[in-house]
């Protein structure tokens, strides 16, 4: 038994939750691969500024390099 044949055989409840979850499931790995994306961004964004950081002379020239 193949899941195109279950489809098949299933009532609009059926098929409407299987369309259902399949949504979830694609939007749940939309989410996912985004936030993904986010947080290796946010990893190279936080060795930038700790490297700019610590090349200022001093404390306030630090601070407008990793604002900016």
């Amino acid at each position: 038994m193949n899941l195109q044949h279950v489809f098949a055989q299933s009532d609009a409840i059926g098929k409407a939750v299987a369309i259902l979850l399949l949504l979830m499931s694609i939007a749940s790995w939309v989410v996912i691969l985004w936030k993904a994306w986010l947080l290796r961004r946010a990893g190279g964004d936080v060795l930038r500024s700790v490297a700019a950081f610590w090349q200022a002379p001093s404390l306030g020239d630090a601070a407008n390099r990793v604002q900016g």
